[in-house]
Formats: C-alpha cells, structure tokens, sequence
C-alpha cells in the first residue's frame, strides 16, 4: 500500500514585490516535508504567485494520474 500524503503550496516574499511558491509533499510516513517543486519566477504579487502555484500542483496531480 502507498502511504497517504498531503501536498501544500507556500508563497514567500523573497524581496519586496517579489513572491514565490513551493509546492511540498508529506507523506504519512515522514516528518519533514520534501521539495516537490518551486517557481521558476517571482511574482508582484502574493495572490499572482498563489494562483501559479495552485496551477502548478494541479499540473502535476492531472500527471501522476494519467
């Protein structure tokens, strides 16, 4: 059986006016959470770097499902 996992989108503020986002993964197992992704770009605004982001981890669950 795979274990359960849980995925997250975090936005940063690297600099003034500039967000990323980071995709991470917990699997049940684990305690830390593992880098699954991250935005190639920075955003100039927090919601702009959210939005990408949320596309990003729609992206990759459409992927695994395949």
């Amino acid at each position: 059986m795979v274990p359960a996992s849980q995925l997250r989108v975090i936005v940063d503020e690297l600099e003034p006016h500039a967000f990323s986002w980071t995709l991470l993964e917990r699997k049940e197992t684990d305690i830390i959470d593992v880098q699954v992704a991250h935005s190639p770009k920075s955003f100039p605004e927090f919601d702009l770097a959210l939005e990408d982001g949320f596309l990003a981890l729609k992206e990759l669950t459409q992927m695994h499902w395949r």
